[in-house]
C-alpha cells in the first residue's frame, strides 16, 4: 500500500512501499519495465500500474498476475489484446 493515511484522498500519484512484482504470459516482467505502481491522485481507492511492454510480445489475451507484497491478484486475470 502506498504511504497514506486511511481514508484520506491521494493528491498525487503515490508508489506502493511493498515489493511489485508483474508476471505476463508466465514470465516476470523485468524491473524497468514496470513503470509506476501506486495510487491515483485524487481518486480514492483506484491504483494505477504502468508497463512497458516488449514489441515481440505475442499477440492475443495475455495472463497476468500482479503480487504486491504477498498478496495477488486472481491466476485467471488476462491482459487483452
Amino acid at each position: 500500500t502506498p504511504a497514506l493515511a486511511p481514508g484520506s484522498v491521494p493528491t498525487e500519484a503515490l508508489p506502493l512501499v511493498e515489493p511489485v512484482k508483474l508476471y505476463l504470459n508466465g514470465a516476470e516482467l523485468a524491473a524497468e519495465d514496470l513503470l509506476f505502481a501506486g495510487a491515483s491522485p485524487d481518486f480514492p481507492g483506484l491504483y494505477d500500474l504502468k508497463i512497458r511492454l516488449s514489441p515481440s510480445l505475442a499477440s492475443g489475451d495475455l495472463p497476468i498476475q500482479l503480487v504486491v507484497g504477498g498478496a495477488s491478484t486472481a491466476e485467471n486475470a488476462v491482459l487483452k489484446g
